[in-house]
C-alpha cells in the first residue's frame, strides 16, 4: 500500500489491521520527508518532491510519523527500512556487483531516517 495517496490513512491502516490474520503482515511504502534530499531541497527553496508527484501526496511522513500511525492502528511489531529503489542511481540497470557496492555505501553513510523513501513491514500479533 502506498499510504501518502489515501484520504484517511489511519482508517485504511485500521482496516488492514482488522482483516489481517494473526501472524500475517502488510507492507506500506511512503516517501520520507525527513530525507537528506528533502533537507537539501528545502534549503535551496525547491519543492520537496517534483511538481508532478507533490500534488498527489495527500500526507507526508517521516519514520517517526509512520511508526506513530502504525502504533495507533494496533501494530506493535513493525520495522521501517529504506526503500533503495527510490535512489535513481540504484534503480537503473546496473551490474549486480555495482548495485551491491552502492547499496552498501548508501546503507553505511545514511541512516534509515535520511533515505528518500521507506517501507514499513508491520506484523499482526
Amino acid at each position: 500500500m502506498i499510504i501518502e495517496h489515501t484520504l484517511d490513512p489511519l482508517k485504511v491502516i485500521l482496516e488492514i489491521y482488522r482483516i489481517l490474520r494473526p501472524g500475517a503482515f502488510c507492507i506500506i511504502a511512503a516517501p520520507n520527508t525527513d530525507s537528506l534530499e528533502s533537507f537539501i531541497n528545502l534549503r535551496l527553496n525547491r519543492p520537496i518532491y517534483s511538481p508532478d508527484h507533490h500534488e498527489w501526496h495527500l500526507f507526508h511522513y517521516t519514520p517517526k510519523t509512520l511508526a506513530k500511525i502504525l502504533r495507533k492502528s494496533g501494530f506493535n511489531q513493525f520495522r521501517i527500512i529504506p526503500d533503495l529503489t527510490s535512489f535513481p542511481i540504484l534503480s537503473h540497470d546496473l551490474r549486480k556487483t555495482t548495485r551491491k557496492v552502492l547499496s552498501f555505501i548508501v546503507d553505511t553513510v545514511l541512516p534509515t531516517s535520511k533515505k528518500n523513501a521507506m517501507i514499513a513491514v508491520a506484523y499482526k500479533d
